[in-house]
């Protein structure tokens, strides 16, 4: 989710580096899961009351979003591309794939887990959909070859991220592991363990991140070695996803909130820039 022209667009917000928050659109709640922007067009998935699943396609400068729900009977998680092709997941463990997603009709679906799916990678040639219960499923091609690696004793994963050669998953027993085969399920080595759930994780800038309930951040440059504590000062809510655009980094969570820091790795570094909690 951190798109080459600096804009950070997460949970329904959308900003460029350095101006002022603004809503390109209302959502009802639950709001926009992810976005994501290979060329120029943005992709936001998510569900809104009164409708199972919601699927939204803009251009810059996002001041118009294009319905283009696919027909699904869950809501959908997660939505990532690499350049050419978008892949969402579901709640109901559907992976759905288009070349054109701006045509609600073209999106197929090749597999489906046994389990929720909550996130979704692309990176290296490959595409990672993680879900509950140590679900993954893997492919070098979304449109069919998708492999169950699932984790045993992984908890439900929430959130997958890669920096083109090692993948790190997150999950709600607060574990973080990686590896360079994911296609592997024995592969993953545990690197550090949170103290409450982790809900997303990302890399960018040569950093990787990871966020929590209670204001939890766990940080690392070098994703084999421990990562290190980086809780944001004074937050209880929960953090439910991250993003960065290199430099600068921004998390969001529970009750609107919006902070934002230059300096990740100093715990009293994050402004509040949402209506959220200060």
């Amino acid at each position: 989710m951190s798109p080459p022209n600096r804009r950070t667009f997460i949970l329904g917000a959308t900003a460029v580096t350095g101006a002022a928050w603004v809503t390109p659109m209302v959502w009802s709640t639950p709001a926009a899961a992810q976005a994501t922007l290979p060329g120029a067009t943005w992709v936001t998935v998510g569900n809104q009351t009164g409708q199972t699943s919601v699927l939204r396609t803009s251009t810059e400068p996002l001041t118009t979003w294009t319905v283009a729900n696919p027909t699904a009977t869950a809501p959908l998680t997660g939505v990532a591309s690499n350049g050419v092709r978008w892949v969402t997941v579901s709640s109901g463990g559907v992976i759905r794939t288009t070349a054109t997603p701006t045509d609600p009709t073209s999106w197929v679906a090749p597999t489906t887990a046994t389990n929720a799916l909550a996130d979704v990678a692309a990176g290296g040639g490959r595409w990672v959909a993680v879900g509950s219960q140590g679900v993954l499923r893997t492919t070098l091609d979304a449109t069919h070859g998708w492999t169950a690696a699932n984790i045993a004793g992984g908890g439900s994963l929430n959130g997958v991220a890669t920096d083109g050669s090692r993948w790190a998953v997150v999950a709600d027993n607060g574990v973080i592991r990686t590896t360079t085969t994911p296609q592997t399920d024995t592969s993953w080595t545990t690197n550090t363990t949170s103290d409450t759930a982790l809900n997303a994780v990302t890399f960018g800038g040569g950093r990787w991140m990871a966020v929590g309930n209670g204001g939890r951040v766990r940080t690392a440059t070098d994703a084999t070695q421990t990562w290190a504590t980086a809780n944001i000062a004074g937050l209880t809510t929960a953090v439910n996803d991250v993003a960065t655009d290199g430099t600068r980094w921004v998390v969001v969570g529970n009750s609107g909130l919006i902070r934002t820091t230059l300096t990740p790795t100093d715990t009293g570094s994050w402004v509040v820039v949402g209506p959220g909690p200060g």
